[in-house]
């Protein structure tokens, strides 16, 4: 065994600790507008969907939005994962984004008539 060290307290004010308290989810920071960008020429149309986030990081988002007509989805730009049930599209992206962050989401849908984006929500934002 070694010989026995006393211990030595520093002070030191010039440093500082901080921590981010507000955790929790919401979607109050984030605002979203989409549009329809046209139809490729397998007949699937594509929906942007533009995130733009404030206040915080952010670790996960997730958008809700109601369709005008019945859709399956067709392709996603892989940095989210879609779900749908009725006209009501659910996408969900697992990636962070900065306290102004800006993002913008694709999704690629077959309908038989041209979908109209009714409404869309910001349901949750991961800090």
């Amino acid at each position: 065994m070694g010989a026995y060290v006393k211990p030595v307290i520093l002070q030191n004010e010039d440093v500082s600790e901080g921590v981010f308290a507000a955790s929790g989810s919401d979607g109050s920071c984030l605002s979203v507008t989409s549009w329809l960008d046209g139809q490729d020429g397998s007949g699937s149309y594509r929906i942007v969907f533009k995130v733009q986030h404030t206040g915080h990081q952010s670790y996960g988002q997730t958008i809700v939005a109601t369709l005008s007509t019945s859709f399956t989805v067709v392709e996603t730009d892989g940095t989210v994962s879609a779900s749908v049930s009725g006209n009501t599209l659910t996408l969900v992206r697992n990636n962070q984004l900065n306290d102004t962050g800006l993002v913008e989401l694709w999704v690629k849908v077959n309908a038989a008539t041209q979908p109209t984006v009714l409404s869309v929500a910001a349901t949750h934002c991961e800090h």
